[in-house]
């Protein structure tokens, strides 16, 4: 059996009005740290309400890797920011999984899926062997 040594905590924060109520929301990511390792795993999307202080945990489909971030941008045009959350692969192929999330009225809704992306979008990596 093995040992992991393991702690869970705040990975990374930021601040804004991302449920649209004028009044700044604490977005987070938590996960647990593996001991030895910079590598996290059970990350979640975690938002606080800048008003009511409930607080609402979403779980993310891939939800280990390195390197997160998270970052706050009105991709819908509402004049609300919206999340977007990256976790890099740490594998050798440079892959980064991203979603993005509206939080409008305190409700989570997923806009972008990295997952199903790739499944509407198949293309190939070509190389030239002249190049």
């Amino acid at each position: 059996m093995n040992d992991f040594s393991t702690k869970a905590g705040i990975i990374t924060t930021v601040r804004g009005d991302v449920t649209g109520d004028g009044i700044a929301d604490t977005v987070s990511l938590v996960g647990v740290f593996t001991q030895d390792s910079m590598y996290l795993r059970n990350i979640t999307l975690s938002v606080q309400d800048g008003m009511t202080g409930a607080i609402s945990n979403v779980p993310l489909g891939v939800d280990s890797g390195f390197g997160l971030t998270v970052t706050l941008f009105d991709f819908t045009g509402n004049g609300v920011p919206d999340i977007l959350v990256s976790i890099a692969s740490g594998g050798s192929g440079g892959i980064i999984f991203y979603y993005v999330y509206s939080f409008t009225n305190f409700r989570p809704r997923l806009l972008f899926d990295f997952e199903e992306y790739n499944e509407k979008y198949k293309y190939t990596v070509r190389y030239l062997d002249n190049y």
